[in-house]
């Protein structure tokens, strides 16, 4: 059967004897009170919604920078590819592209493998860099610094007091030598 015969045999079916769903969307901005789905009739038109956008529109700088990092993945996506082309294309291809000079073949291992060793020293220079900004173990600094906040002995005696009553004491630092004195009875 051709598609206009088809068309017409649609429209001659009886409204009534159409599939239909009932649907319900809430709040519904035509004026009429249900709406219908049917296989065989084209759906509502609906008002447009005069609602502002709801996402605002994106900025200048975003842009740039959306294009500048497109740029930069197309650049080394080419990088990477010239760089297979030049690591397994034979010097007799080479040549007859008119290519006459290009770097030797020992380079397209070397590169790659002291990248890889470069990012992994840099965990190595890490910690030693940590390592050298530690104080040492008998330095002062691992004891105390110019923030601490250490209570004089009096202030100490109405803490204990205040932890007899059940109450909850200021916080502070505690000096070493009360600390060495409580723990290891000095």
């Amino acid at each position: 059967m051709s598609a206009l015969k088809l068309r017409k045999q649609r429209r001659r079916i009886p409204r009534s004897s159409t599939p239909s769903i009932e649907r319900d969307y809430g709040s519904d901005p035509s004026p009429s009170t249900s709406s219908s789905f049917s296989f065989f009739e084209p759906p509502p038109r609906t008002i447009p919604s005069t609602r502002p956008h709801p996402r605002p529109p994106r900025s200048l700088e975003s842009l740039r920078t959306e294009s500048l990092g497109f740029f930069i993945y197309l650049a080394s996506l080419s990088l990477f590819y010239l760089y297979l082309f030049w690591a397994f294309a034979p010097d007799s291809f080479l040549r007859s592209l008119g290519i006459q000079y290009y770097p030797s073949r020992e380079w397209a291992l070397l590169i790659p493998s002291w990248t890889v060793v470069f990012f992994g020293m840099v965990y190595v220079w890490y910690l030693g860099i940590n390592i050298m900004h530690t104080p040492a173990i008998d330095d002062i600094c691992t004891v105390t610094d110019c923030h601490a906040v250490i209570p004089s002995f009096d202030e100490l005696v109405e803490d204990v007091k205040l932890l007899q009553r059940g109450g909850i004491p200021p916080t502070h630092d505690l000096p070493l030598g009360l600390i060495n004195q409580v723990m290891f009875e000095d």
